[in-house]
């Protein structure tokens, strides 16, 4: 099962295969990759070549980009820890050398992504579809946790956590189209081997520098990567993949899981647990995934993405991909009122926010011949994310599109006013307040505030 073993972090793979634990706390380099343009891509593909042929097009170049890439961190000896969305976290570990060598690698790494994209910046995917792509890169170093969470029954997932983590979110957000940032911490590691061309601020107040090409540099030896983990026993690796994604592997049927198809999207931010300071917080949010994991479960959902955070984790559940049912928004919005108030052995959570959003998305596998992933991407996704950011500790904001699929709006014809926003997203509000409408599935109520800038939809529970 070598293609399954890519679903896993090669360092995970080879420690699983050596049965020897890595150990919990590590100190390295996290590097975080963002690449932009694949979502006008996939709506160009989708209009111009159809649903069939356009995701056959955005696959190959997805896996084209990916390979690329993360060649780049194997060849430094680093791992891709997870995906999210158009991003990868990759993990460079002081371990197999010191602190500072680990930065100049993940450096080194970056470097020669950056270098490599140049060939995508105007990619010819087919006649008359061009993708303009292009990445961003973030760097921090320090000490981290490496948890693992969630059911083997239905998947082990494995995240970063820590200050560093924290560092590089922030460090991101103020990245441009084609830089690469790096926290102070990087900075002062590797003293004069880096330039910085010029310094911004986070939205913390943090400094962040933005990194020139490095000057020639004898501080960080040459690496020699470690050869990459064979194909594990399937004991071994079944508990790190969807059980879905299992069985079309066995089956040799990855490709069949590519497609453009409507799914749904569901955000949640949860806060409340201390990953710096807090010995704890690892067997909490473990505990926390594996009831989820269990509520989605119930609804056929599948777990996408976990990203954690001190000052606020969020998943990612996809309703529709990999199984598909007629009614998946209503299943989402159903399965969000039952996260959005967790059992009473999960205090330690202080709020939760919940966002929803549905449309076409790009499903399937993708990534490089070492490193894969199942995903389920697209412009509602990136919406369901907003939604998620807006809501309030308690709240559920759906987009337009899933109150609309999930029950008309009993506004009546006359007296109505567009919404304002974009103009695939428009719909109607009553005059001078809010319309309503059951959603007998669910038991709630769906309310759309004032006409304004932002589309969205507010559920209320609706009690007894």
């Amino acid at each position: 099962m070598q293609q399954a073993t890519a679903y896993l972090p090669s360092d995970r793979g080879r420690a699983l295969l050596s049965g020897q634990a890595l150990p919990e706390r590590a100190t390295g380099a996290v590097l975080f990759v963002d690449i932009s343009g694949f979502t006008p891509l996939t709506e160009t593909l989708a209009r111009d070549f159809g649903r069939s042929r356009g995701a056959e097009l955005l696959t190959r170049t997805l896996n084209e980009v990916y390979q690329a890439l993360i060649d780049q961190v194997d060849q430094q000896g680093g791992s891709v820890i997870g995906f999210a969305g158009d991003a990868i976290t990759c993990w460079f570990d002081a371990a197999d050398d010191t602190l500072p060598a680990a930065a100049q690698r993940a450096i080194n790494s970056a470097r020669a992504m950056q270098h490599v994209m140049a060939r995508f910046a105007q990619y010819a995917v087919a006649p008359g579809a061009v993708a303009a792509l292009a990445i961003k890169t973030a760097l921090a170093s320090g000490s981290v946790r490496r948890l693992l969470v969630g059911d083997p029954t239905m998947q082990r997932i494995e995240v970063l956590a820590g200050a560093p983590l924290e560092r590089m979110a922030a460090a991101e957000h103020v990245a441009q189209r084609g830089e690469l940032v790096a926290d102070l911490e990087t900075i002062h590691l590797l003293d004069n081997s880096v330039i910085v061309g010029v310094w911004r601020r986070s939205e913390g107040g943090a400094p962040v520098a933005v990194l020139t090409p490095l000057k020639a540099s004898s501080s960080a030896p040459a690496f020699a990567p470690r050869p990459l983990p064979p194909a594990l026993p399937s004991d071994l690796i079944r508990p790190w993949l969807l059980p879905t994604v299992w069985a079309n592997l066995q089956a040799g049927e990855e490709h069949y899981l590519a497609e453009l198809r409507p799914a749904t999207a569901l955000f949640i931010r949860f806060s409340g647990l201390d990953f710096e300071h807090d010995p704890a917080a690892g067997d909490q949010l473990d505990a926390y995934i594996r009831w989820v994991q269990q509520v989605l479960a119930r609804y056929e959902a599948s777990l996408i993405q976990l990203t954690t955070g001190d000052k606020g984790s969020y998943f990612y559940a996809a309703f529709g991909a990999p199984v598909a049912h007629d009614d998946d928004p209503e299943r989402a919005i159903a399965a969000a009122l039952e996260l959005r108030t967790s059992p009473s052995h999960f205090s330690f959570l202080t709020q939760v926010q919940l966002g929803v959003s549905a449309g076409l998305m790009r499903v399937g596998a993708y990534g490089s011949n070492t490193r894969r992933t199942y995903g389920v991407l697209g412009d509602e996704t990136n919406m369901a994310a907003r939604l998620m950011m807006e809501a309030e500790s308690g709240q559920i904001l759906i987009s337009a599109r899933v109150a609309a699929s999930v029950q008309p709006l009993s506004a009546p014809r006359t007296g109505r006013t567009p919404v304002q926003g974009q103009a695939r997203r428009t719909g109607c509000l009553r005059r001078g307040g809010a319309a309503f409408a059951n959603v007998a599935a669910t038991g709630c109520a769906l309310s759309r505030p004032a006409a304004g800038p932002r589309r969205r939809v507010i559920v209320h529970h609706r009690g007894n």
